[in-house]
C-alpha cells in the first residue's frame, strides 16, 4: 500500500477505518497493524512538511497516542456518538416520566 503525497497540500487526514479495511481489519481502528501503518504513514506526511491527522480520538489516552505518534489534527468523537451521548439522559428521563405517569394511569 503507497502513500503519494502531494506538497501543495495543507493536511493529509488519513481514514483510520478506510485503512483498516484495505488491511483486512474492517472497523478495527484500534488493531496494532492498523495503528503500525498510522504512525508510519504519519511520518511520511510530516517529513513533507505537512500536517497529518488521522484516527477519532475517543478519550485522553487515544488522544496521548495521536500526540505521541505526530498527529497535528486531532479529532474527537464521530459526530453520531456526539449526537447520541447529547440525547441519551434526556431521551432515558422522558421514557422513565412516560412509564411512570402510565403507571398512575394518566393518559
Amino acid at each position: 500500500m503507497g502513500l503519494r503525497i502531494n506538497e501543495k497540500s495543507d493536511i493529509i487526514y488519513i481514514g483510520a477505518y478506510d485503512l483498516s479495511q484495505a488491511l483486512g481489519y474492517p472497523g478495527l481502528g484500534d488493531h496494532p497493524l492498523v495503528r503500525e501503518y498510522l504512525e508510519s504513514s504519519v511520518q511520511k506526511i510530516r517529513k513533507k512538511g505537512i500536517a497529518a491527522g488521522g484516527y477519532v480520538a475517543k478519550n485522553a489516552t487515544d488522544m496521548k497516542w495521536m500526540c505521541a505518534a505526530g498527529m497535528q489534527f486531532i479529532t474527537f468523537l464521530p459526530d453520531c456518538t456526539i449526537i447520541y451521548e447529547a440525547f441519551e439522559v434526556p431521551y432515558r428521563e422522558f421514557q422513565s416520566v412516560i412509564a411512570s405517569s402510565q403507571q398512575k394511569g394518566s393518559p
